[in-house]
């Protein structure tokens, strides 16, 4: 685990379901060695891995994509899980991105070219420990009643091998995080799958997405991990915490020192600020505002004489808390209509 100095705890709190970014993908590629690398274009991919290849098709259904991401990466190891004798087991995977993290961990989506049911949830529960993102495609409509991880997403389709998944990441990715929903998003080269509304209620019960044709539109569905917390504010959870961790250390490094009295503390309430206001921001939406379009937060800091004097000792600052609304989004609309005559 990287040093830090400083600790960014965010709870998050719902009446109902729980709801609880940012930016890269990362292709875990399992055809063989290739040493972590990133690629801003699909040409750059094809220098890499062959047209035919499960990694490059993958790649491929990001930047195929109307918005695509800058760039993406691509970690490859060696699994074999259907050998004759001594397969390799799921945890290899996982094994692996442990030792990828301590090297490289500048990504924030998980691929994987790994459709199968023991693949995806060695993944969804490593991703779990982890302030990223596990996107997985399968044609089990089993699955999802099996994967139940906050920061997992289960894609449901009758063709995996398409990487709706992916595409799907390759649609959003490069949005800010709280700037849009997962749902309703239109993926290029994925059909939409032919399934009774029994099947549908099915996989959304089980906060499984899928991919549907909607009153004469192709649209992704539900937008939620598969526990029930909607992909937005994951993400602009994760991205609150990066960005405020980042602002504090920023003040702490960029100053000779912070002295501890009101005034260096009001250069830390300032800095939590800023991320706050940002994330109220058009080009975020993470935080919801009142009509005036002031954001709806509160955010409370201590007066050096309420803090204690082992804190002070320790140069500890503690007590800077805040509280906000989420803005989430519309997902459904009711209209009501009365004609006379």
């Amino acid at each position: 685990m990287a040093y830090s100095d400083v600790d960014v705890e965010i709870i998050e709190e719902s009446s109902s379901v729980s709801e609880q970014g940012f930016g890269m993908p990362l292709i875990l590629s399992t055809s063989g060695d290739h040493e972590y690398k990133e690629y801003s274009e699909i040409g750059e991919v094809e220098s890499d891995f062959d047209t035919s290849s499960e990694t490059y098709k993958q790649a491929e259904a990001i930047f195929n994509q109307d918005q695509p991401p800058d760039r993406i990466a691509i970690f490859g190891i060696v699994y074999e899980p259907d050998l004759d004798t001594d397969p390799d087991d799921p945890t290899v995977l996982t094994t692996a991105l442990n030792g990828l993290i301590e090297r490289d961990n500048d990504w924030y989506f998980l691929l994987s070219i790994e459709q199968g049911d023991e693949e995806i949830t060695e993944l969804s529960s490593w991703i779990d420990n982890h302030d990223k993102l596990y996107f997985a495609a399968t044609d089990s409509q089993d699955l999802p009643t099996q994967v139940q991880n906050k920061h997992a997403i289960v894609f449901y389709h009758s063709e995996p091998s398409t990487y709706p998944d992916a595409a799907w990441i390759g649609e959003c990715a490069g949005k800010n995080p709280g700037s849009l929903t997962w749902k309703f998003k239109n993926l290029n080269g994925i059909d939409p799958v032919d399934l009774s509304l029994t099947e549908i209620g099915d996989l959304h019960d089980n906060y499984a997405n899928t991919y549907l044709r909607v009153k004469g539109n192709n649209q992704t569905s539900n937008g939620q991990t598969s526990d029930g917390s909607y992909i937005d504010i994951k993400r602009g959870t994760h991205w609150l915490k990066a960005r405020m961790g980042e602002a504090v250390q920023e003040v702490l490094v960029s100053n000779d020192k912070v002295a501890f009295d009101d005034d260096g503390i009001s250069l830390v309430e300032a800095a939590v600020r800023s991320i706050l206001k940002l994330a109220v921001s058009d080009d975020f939406r993470i935080i919801a505002r009142d009509n005036d379009g002031n954001g709806l937060f509160t955010l409370s800091v201590p007066d050096r004489n309420d803090i204690n004097e082992s804190d002070l000792e320790d140069r500890i600052l503690p007590d800077i808390e805040w509280e906000a609304t989420i803005a989430g989004a519309v997902h459904k609309v009711k209209v009501r209509g009365v004609l006379r005559y």
